[in-house]
């Protein structure tokens, strides 16, 4: 069952980033918009920014999907939608009214919903990186090659 709950997670997140990761990169003066009438970075950050952000969420989705990189990705994810839960909360808390930019030219206004979606995804990616094992763990009996025959009589 936790396998079942963890991949489920992993996809559901895993589209989600890759979709908003090529949303972005198909219109990416919109974005750039969209981060700039946030008014959390300085003008000079914002090219920088924009230009990184789809390429780090598209590689975020695709680490995802893979068992291996699942955990690292989920690590990732937490912090991207914990990054962007500051910034819809800060825009509200200063009544700025703005499209959030999640899903590149897809207009949605922030609202106090933005900001339960993604506490809901950071959940999710809390989640994952809970019940995913990181790469090095071994599976419960698992026993080290040569280990029956390290005992001394």
């Amino acid at each position: 069952m936790r396998a079942t709950v963890c991949w489920v997670l992993r996809a559901v997140l895993a589209v989600l980033f890759l979709y908003a990761g090529i949303a972005k990169l198909a219109d990416v003066r919109t974005f750039a918009v969209d981060v700039a009438n946030y008014r959390v970075l300085p003008a000079a950050v914002v090219g920088p920014f924009v230009a990184s952000i789809p390429g780090v969420e598209i590689a975020c989705g695709l680490g995802l999907l893979r068992a291996r990189t699942a955990r690292a990705a989920a690590l990732l994810a937490t912090g991207l939608l914990g990054a962007f839960t500051i910034a819809a909360v800060q825009a509200l808390a200063r009544d700025i009214n703005i499209d959030c930019g999640c899903f590149g030219s897809v207009r949605a206004p922030v609202t106090v919903l933005t900001v339960g979606r993604d506490l809901g995804l950071v959940a999710a990616a809390v989640v994952i990186s809970i019940l995913t094992p990181s790469t090095d763990e071994k599976p419960p009996g698992h026993r080290a090659r040569g280990a029956e025959y390290s005992k001394t009589g």
